[in-house]
Order: C-alpha cells, then structure tokens, then sequence
C-alpha cells in the first residue's frame, strides 16, 4: 500500500492542493472533462477510502510521466493526460507539499482518481460493500477481471491463473480485512545460505514484497502477508492491480535463484 498517499490524505494541504487541481483543471479546455466523471468531494472520499489498494512503486517508475489507467472507453489521449498530471503537480508545489514527495504523490494520487472516474462510469458492480465481502463474491468478481480462482475448504480464494504467481486471499469478517498471501516452495536439499542470499537478495528491492522463511508439515516455503482494509468496501479493480504486483514480484524472486532451489 502507498504508505506517503496514507500520510498525506488527512493533510490540509494536501487535500488543499486537490481541490485547487480540480478547479483549475475545469478551466483547461483540452483536459476539463477529465472532471465530467469525477466530483471533487468524491475524489477527496476516494482518496480517504481506497489509499491502501495503490502499491509502492519503483522509484523508476516514479519519475516517468503518470499514464492513463481508467477503464479504456473514459481513458484521456497519453498529450491530454500530460495535462492533468502536470496540473496536479503544479498544484502540489503551490501548497508546499515536500519535492522529493511530489511524483510518488502524482503517480498513486491520480491512480485513485481515474479509479473513481471509472466507477462512475461503470455498469456493472465494481465495488463490494463491506457486507458483501466473503470469499465468493471476490472469487466472481475477481473472474470479470480475468483473475480465476477457486474456492478452498477453508474459504480462502486461492488464484490460479491471471497472475503472475499464485496467490490465497482469506477474509477477516471481524476485523474486516483481506489477507493476502504469497508462498514460494523450497526444494528440501536447499541449504540454508542459498535460502538465505534469495530473501536478501529480494528484500533489497524496491517493492510491496518482503520474504520470510517459513515450514508447513516438513515443506519449508518463502512467504509474505498483506492486510489490506474492507471496512470502505473493496474496489475491485484496485485490488486486481494489487495482486498482480503483488504475484509479479513474487514471481521475480526466482531470478535470484541461480542454484534452481525454488519449486513454483
């Protein structure tokens, strides 16, 4: 989750600098109807809401333009979106808001943004309420979005395909939290030095995953949990790109596996 865009969404000058976005971009005439599908309250709301489904990303990609990422029938021209980017951040800069935060701000800001801009638009539920929220609901939803999975006796939603690595997402009805885990089996000959240069190799990185060792019933496996809040509801396609990071970085972890120690 975007740990800056959670410091930043209860500060005034924050939100200060969203709403002066919001209205000077209404006067832009090549990006004002970016705003026809997105109110400025429900922006400050989305933005309060559905901070914790926007990873971290590469510092890399922090310094690259934002790009598009509503649903493709809403979706602005690459010259247009430009626009809106650099408005926010002009507006960012306004309200003194800390340079070295200000592209990691643009980039999950405006995420959140486009994810209500295509809420509105959307005809169909993208959104669970809190209520909704249990491991078949996810399991359909999650099956619009080309993500399948199956459902374990447990209850757990274990995805199978349209990732990158699989992942098991269990529901916390009482704290209303999803749980998120990732697990990468070990050969049982590894040694622990190998298991150990692939963890800190991994945790080195620029990403969502950290690696733990863990042992289930004699099979040793590499391991990362993300709690991820539903008490707002769960947005859906938020959550997919949440996951794919999450199963992409997992998945990455083998090329740190020169001694073919890792089994999935």
């Amino acid at each position: 989750m975007s740990s800056l865009l959670r410091a930043y969404v209860q500060n005034k000058s924050y939100k200060d600098a969203v709403k002066e976005f919001y209205d000077t971009l209404a006067e832009v005439d090549a990006a004002k109807h970016f705003l026809f599908l997105a109110k400025k309250d429900q922006i400050i709301k989305d933005l309060k809401k559905y901070w914790p489904y926007v990873t971290t990303k590469s510092e890399r990609e922090y310094k690259n333009t934002p790009t598009p990422s509503a649903t493709h029938n809403i979706q602005l021209p690459s010259s247009q979106f430009h626009v809106v980017s650099d408005t926010l951040e002009k507006a960012l800069i306004k309200h003194e808001i800390r340079r070295d935060h200000i592209a990691q701000l643009c980039h999950d800001s405006l995420e959140v943004i486009e994810e209500s801009r295509s809420q509105t638009n959307d005809d169909f539920l993208s959104v669970l309420d809190p209520i909704d929220v249990d491991s078949g609901s996810l399991h359909l939803l999650m099956k619009r979005q080309k993500v399948y999975s199956e459902i374990t006796p447990a209850k757990e939603v274990h995805i199978k395909r349209g990732l990158s690595h699989d992942l098991w997402v269990h529901v916390d009805h009482d704290e209303k939290h999803l749980l998120i885990e990732g697990k990468i089996y070990i050969r049982d000959t590894a040694f622990e030095d190998q298991i150990e240069d692939i963890i800190f190799k991994q945790n080195q990185k620029h990403g969502i995953v950290r690696l733990k060792l863990q042992e289930e019933i004699d099979k040793f496996y590499l391991y990362d949990r993300h709690i991820l809040p539903f008490a707002n509801g769960v947005p859906v396609r938020l959550l997919v790109k949440y996951l794919k990071r999450f199963s992409m970085e997992l998945h990455l972890t083998h090329n740190y596996d020169s001694d073919k120690i890792l089994l999935n």
